[in-house]
This record gives C-alpha cells, structure tokens and sequence, in this order.
C-alpha cells in the first residue's frame, strides 16, 4: 500500500483544468496506486463513513507508492456507446461511486484499461468544457457509430410503424402479427370477457403479449415506449391457455369467473419480424382487430 505525503484534491483525469474534483485525501492517507500516466498517479482510496471506494489522479510526487505499478499512455480509443448507462469511480456497479452517466449514440474514448468487464473511458460533461475520466461496462460500447432503429408495422412488417399510441386495426381472424422491434416479450396474457353482471368496470384485451423494445428502438416519429400491447389475438405463437398459471384479478372481487384472468410471464428474446400469434376477437372486443398500445 502506498500513502500520502501531502494532503490533496483527487481529479477524473490528469490535469488540474480538464477535470473535475471527484474528491481529497489526506496526508498520511493509505492508498492503493494503480498506475503512472504522465507525472500523475491513478490511485483508489475509501471514502469516510462508507465502504465504497473511489479512483482518481493526483500528482506522482505527492503519493509515496510502495508498490510496483505500470506506466501507461492514453491509446486514445474511439468508441460509441450502445447503451445508455452510469459511469463509476472504479471497476464495478457496487463497492464504488457513480461518477455520472452516457448516453446511446454518445461518442467517448477509451484509455485502454480494462478491469473485471469494465473499461476505462474518457467522456464530454454535458454544458461544460471539462472532461471526466470513468469507467463503464465494455459491453455497452461498440467500435462503430450506433444508429438508432424504427419500429416496423405489426402486420405489414416491411413498412415503418406510423400509428399512435393508441392504434386498432380493422384485420380478419387468424391475421399473422409480428414483432415490431427486437426486445423481450416480458409477459403473456389472456383475460377474459367481462361478464354483463359484473359489477366492476374492465376493459379486456384479450389475448396478447406484452413487448419490451430493445434500446435504440423508435417509432418513425421518434417516440421510444417502455413496453407494447398486442391485445384480441387468437392464439399466442408458443403459448396456448393451459400454460397459463397465474390467476389474476382486481383487488377485491371475490369470484374470478367474472374475469378469467391469466398471466404468464415469458422472458422471452425476440427479433423484429418474429411470428408473436394471430389476430382475433378475444376479451372486449366487438369485431376482429388488432390492438396495439405504446406505453
């Protein structure tokens, strides 16, 4: 372990100007030097009163190291981030401070270290001159720009997805429906028909799924819904009635055969185009449609 012989200012990167202050130490302190960049040192210290850690530079002359470190040069990397996310302070999610965030299609560059999947880039701070120095999972960046994608209609899977938020279409029974975007298919679902009598207003779709677009998915108007709807199908591609095991229903109605409420939670990949069933007429529905829902 290394310590300081002066207390200091920690910075996100190797210059007083460029950088922000992630935090100080103090003289004295016991601290971990991870490399020499320059006359600068990258050292990880704990911060007071919690378990977490940051990293930082300070000046080499200020750190007495002790142990065998590297000396390393900026490779000054390229990279383009594919998926939004927190930067931190040191290698990991947990056991180190966020240090702030970058977004899908933002362009950075890594230093060329990498650490337990996490690698160490240098990024722009939003309406400032400065520059911060972090690290970021390697499996959200990507060596080519990144385009963002447009949502494809759910039953002319050729054409981009124009509707709103709220959008039936008027097809017949057993019309192939697909998958509007590459995601995840978090649940399926078939609630039944609201029974005449029953006391409780509820609107039925049916049976469907529900859609977790994958990032950089957006309709052609540039909208980017958390999930979609598919509502009144037939039938379910995989899935049919009986595989349905739980039994949901509003809280307080005592007898669920006003409502027949399944849910099935799927988890389940899929790719823009993919067969997701067929059109129909299930739940409260007064003709064959489509209902598709942006959330």
């Amino acid at each position: 372990m290394s310590t300081m012989k002066s207390a200091q200012t920690v910075y996100y990167g190797p210059s007083t100007s460029t950088y922000p202050s992630v935090g100080s130490v103090s003289q004295n302190e016991t601290v971990t030097a991870i490399w020499k960049e320059g006359t600068w040192a990258h050292i990880e210290y704990s911060v007071t009163g919690t378990s977490n850690k940051k990293r930082g530079y300070v000046p080499t002359s200020t750190v007495n190291i002790t142990e065998s470190v590297p000396t390393i040069t900026n490779q000054n990397l390229t990279r383009y981030v594919n998926t939004s996310g927190t930067t931190y302070t040191g290698p990991a999610s947990t056991g180190y401070v966020a240090a702030g965030s970058v977004s899908r299609g933002e362009t950075v560059i890594y230093i060329g270290q990498m650490f337990n999947s996490y690698a160490f880039i240098e990024y722009a701070i939003s309406g400032t001159s400065q520059k911060k120095r972090a690290y970021f999972y390697a499996g959200y960046l990507s060596t080519a720009p990144v385009t963002d994608q447009i949502m494809k209609d759910p039953i002319n899977k050729n054409n981009n997805f124009t509707g709103g938020n709220h959008t039936d279409y008027a097809v017949s029974t057993g019309t192939p429906v697909y998958a509007m975007c590459d995601g995840t298919f978090t649940f399926a679902y078939h609630y039944g028909k609201k029974y005449s009598d029953s006391p409780y207003s509820y609107i039925s779709l049916g049976r469907g799924v529900g859609l977790t677009p994958a990032s950089g998915w957006k309709t052609a108007d540039g909208r980017t819904p958390s999930y979609i709807q598919y509502g009144h199908l037939s039938s379910l591609s995989g899935y049919s009635t009986p595989n349905y095991v739980e039994n949901c229903y509003p809280s307080g109605v005592a007898d669920p055969v006003y409502y027949r409420d399944y849910v099935l939670i799927v988890n389940k990949a899929v790719k823009c185009g993919d067969l997701i069933g067929y059109s129909g007429n299930s739940g409260n529905s007064t003709g064959p449609h489509l209902h598709i829902q942006l959330n």
